[in-house]
C-alpha cells in the first residue's frame, strides 16, 4: 500500500482509498517511481528465422510470459492483441510484418 500527504498538508492519505488516513508508509516519490514504471511502453525487435512462430512461444521467448502455458494462458485472457485485434488464437502463426501489443510492449517482427 502507497501513501502521500494529502493536499491539506494534514497528514497521510492512502491511494486509491478516496480518502485521508493515516497509515505509514511510503514517501511520495516512491509513487511517482511506480506510477512512471507502469506508463512507460517498451518496444521489442523480434528477428525471425523462420517462416512463422506460435504466439504462446514468442511471448516466452521475448519475456513477457514465464512459459508457453502463461503465453497461452495471456491469449485467453485477452491480454494480447496482433495487428490492433485481440488474437484468440494461443498457436496462431506470427510471421515477418506483424505486430504484437501486450498491454504498453510493442513486439516488431522482422
Amino acid at each position: 500500500m502507497a501513501e502521500l500527504v494529502d493536499a491539506h498538508g494534514s497528514g497521510p492519505c492512502v491511494l486509491g482509498r478516496g480518502g485521508s488516513s493515516p497509515l505509514p508508509g511510503t514517501k511520495l516519490i516512491s509513487i511517482l517511481l511506480y506510477s512512471a514504471k507502469l506508463s512507460m511502453s517498451q518496444t521489442i525487435q523480434f528477428n525471425l528465422t523462420t517462416e512463422f512462430i506460435e504466439l504462446c512461444n514468442l511471448l516466452k521467448i521475448v519475456g513477457l510470459a514465464d512459459s508457453g502455458g502463461r503465453g497461452k494462458a495471456m491469449v485467453a485472457e485477452g491480454l494480447v492483441k496482433v495487428n490492433g485485434l485481440i488474437e484468440s488464437r494461443k498457436t496462431a502463426k506470427i510471421r515477418s510484418g506483424q505486430i504484437v501489443t501486450v498491454g504498453d510492449t510493442v513486439i516488431n517482427i522482422t
